[in-house]
């Protein structure tokens, strides 16, 4: 049985089935009250993880590993600063990116609009640069959250220097090249456990490692 009902969202009347509306279901007029109700919703969740105070308004919910507030929109992992300025100000344009300006220090965690700004990397790098969080020989900010400085590692766990032509860089991580090499022999000799063994020449030309598998040439027999 269809009744009248207020949308949800715009509060507009509409007719709708009672039992969609007794489940939940059915309370908005059209797809895109469906979306904007939908985002309300997730806009009411979002406020509930951030703790307002007279500076910044720190996020206490999930976070990655430099700090920034990490949740789901519309099925994506995407940072709690960036969310928010969307929520206030709109889509954020293609290349520019979301940076923090907080008066005692940029706070990854802050979710406060007025401590955000839109830039490009260029201006990221810049302003990085000028409030000296660029690492110098310590990291800057640590996976706990704390602001002790560690020495930089001058060596593997297996003693190999990282220098020169051992220094591998890869997105930003520094490795090792002989441990990579020794990984990649020992997965070698995983997958064929006869790599000892010696080659020996088959009467079709062909080489086996195994002996037992192969069949010796007739020449010199």
């Amino acid at each position: 049985m269809k009744i009248e009902a207020a949308c949800a969202f715009c509060e507009k009347l509409f007719w709708t089935k009672a039992y969609l509306l007794a489940d939940g279901r059915g309370k908005y007029c059209s797809r895109t009250c469906v979306g904007n109700g939908r985002m309300r919703e997730q806009i009411k969740r979002f406020w509930m993880l951030v703790k307002k105070t007279d500076g910044c308004w720190i996020w206490i919910g999930r976070k990655d590993k430099d700090g920034y507030g990490r949740l789901m929109i519309a099925g994506k992992l995407v940072r709690a600063h960036r969310a928010v300025w969307a929520f206030v100000n709109g889509p954020i344009p293609d290349g520019l990116q979301v940076l923090h300006d907080c008066p005692d220090g940029d706070n990854p965690a802050c979710c406060n609009p007025v401590h955000l700004w839109l830039g490009t990397n260029a201006d990221n790098m810049a302003d990085r640069d000028a409030k000296g969080r660029q690492a110098k020989g310590v990291s800057h900010w640590t996976r706990n959250g704390r602001n002790k400085p560690i020495p930089l590692k001058t060596h593997c766990k297996h003693g190999h220097a990282f220098s020169g032509d051992n220094l591998v860089i890869y997105n930003g991580v520094r490795s090792c090249r002989a441990c990579a090499n020794n990984r990649s022999i020992a997965a070698y000799r995983l997958k064929n456990p006869d790599w000892n063994l010696p080659r020996i020449r088959n009467v079709d030309g062909t080489f086996a490692r195994s002996p037992q598998t192969s069949t010796m040439s007739a020449k010199g027999t």
